[in-house]
């Protein structure tokens, strides 16, 4: 229902235009009456009505007095002027100010649905206007984020990009590096940690939102949504590596304080835009600790490839050394090739015990599908057990 406000100084015309008409047939409602100017800006600041129908002259404030402040206060109000024959001129004047229209005294009911009409549909034309204005804007921001975040998305991808596509998004990129950072929100906290895919996304629509918000008021960044995280490019002086933590810092205390959501953030190393890629796998293996080290934390890529390195080709050969042993059933040499693994896995990181577990899971992951390929189980008996015993000492 539209709102309507009356204002006249005289009881008897506000009583007659509220009896004139059928208001609901119009789809309005009378929601409010004033007797002077004051009354009148007073009730439509509070009530914010869609039309206000007022006498020109009264006490206090004039009817173009209104008008005019309606205009500095941005209020989108539509009057109308009842005047009587003497003022007819001075009306007609008002409506250079932005009045609909005016209505002489006595009013005539014809006359009054008339200009109510009229202002209805004026109020329906804005409306429709606004709503094709707000697609508009939504349609074109669409389309300007799709052409912004296709680069970066195809760079994170290790795909090639033109020099064309990469001066318009990022300028200037010379004495910059650029660094990439991935969110993870955790589970629903809510519906037994699961999302609905609606929740989902506009969970994911808030966190980038913040992240903007953020990245944008301490340096320059692209925010984009990659493989159900939330993928940022940020970019900075090569020297001042301690901006980025700061902003996942802000990130991570913004998203827990005004969303009340807990995330992890992993960190990959700096580099040019040819190793965004490498960046951004980095970051998602760093925010990927977060299963042994808990969530609703900030992990750096760069500390965690500071561990000692594993002997891959080692390690590699004893895991094939196991699968032929299992095809076989060389009990006694699968056991020992365990305590190998386990102990050059445990020697690899001595004194690091929650490394250590972690690299272990990592081979144990890499080693048990291709075991299962060939219909295997891995035997736990009384050898496999000494290994694992094994194993826990060394850690």
């Amino acid at each position: 229902m539209l709102k309507v406000i009356l204002a006249d100084d005289e009881p008897v015309i506000l009583l007659g235009l509220a009896k004139l008409i059928p208001w609901d047939k119009y789809g309005a409602e009378i929601i409010g009456e004033a007797s002077d100017g004051e009354e009148l800006l007073t009730a439509i600041r509070e009530r914010s009505p869609d039309i206000v129908i007022t006498d020109i002259s009264m006490p206090g404030l004039t009817g173009i007095d209104v008008l005019k402040r309606l205009k500095e206060l941005g209020k989108k109000t539509k009057v109308i002027f009842i005047s009587a024959y003497q003022e007819f001129s001075y009306a007609q004047d008002a409506i250079s100010y932005g009045a609909v229209d005016y209505l002489v005294k006595p009013i005539d009911r014809k006359k009054l649905e008339q200009v109510l009409g009229k202002t209805i549909s004026m109020i329906q034309e804005a409306t429709e206007q606004v709503s094709k204005e707000s697609k508009l804007i939504v349609y074109e921001k669409q389309q300007q984020t799709r052409t912004l975040h296709e680069p970066l998305d195809r760079l994170t991808d290790g795909e090639m990009v033109s020099e064309q596509a990469l001066q318009g998004m990022f300028g200037d990129r010379n004495g910059y590096v650029f660094t990439a950072i991935v969110v993870r929100q955790e589970d629903n906290p809510v519906q037994g940690g699961s999302w609905l895919e609606g929740e989902r996304k506009l969970v994911q629509y808030a966190m980038q939102n913040v992240m903007e918000e953020v990245i944008n008021d301490k340096g320059r960044g692209w925010v984009t949504v990659k493989d159900d995280s939330i993928l940022a490019m940020i970019k900075h002086n090569e020297a001042d590596d301690q901006i980025v933590l700061h902003i996942c810092s802000q990130i991570q205390s913004s998203i827990n304080r005004f969303l009340k959501l807990s995330v992890t953030i992993g960190v990959g190393l700096p580099g040019g835009l040819d190793e965004a890629a490498k960046s951004y796998r980095q970051a998602c293996t760093a925010a990927g600790y977060a299963y042994f080290a808990g969530t609703n934390q900030v992990f750096r890529f760069s500390e965690l490839s500071a561990e000692p390195k594993r002997d891959s080709e080692l390690l590699d050969s004893l895991e094939k050394e196991l699968i032929k042993c299992l095809l076989v059933h060389q009990s006694q040499r699968l056991d020992d090739l365990l305590k190998q693994f386990l102990g050059t896995v445990g020697g690899c990181l001595l004194g690091q015990s929650g490394l250590c577990r972690q690299l272990m899971l990592y081979d144990a992951v890499n080693l048990i599908p291709r075991i299962g390929e060939r219909g295997l189980l891995l035997p736990y008996g009384q050898g496999g057990a000494a290994a694992a015993g094994h194993a826990a000492e060394r850690i």
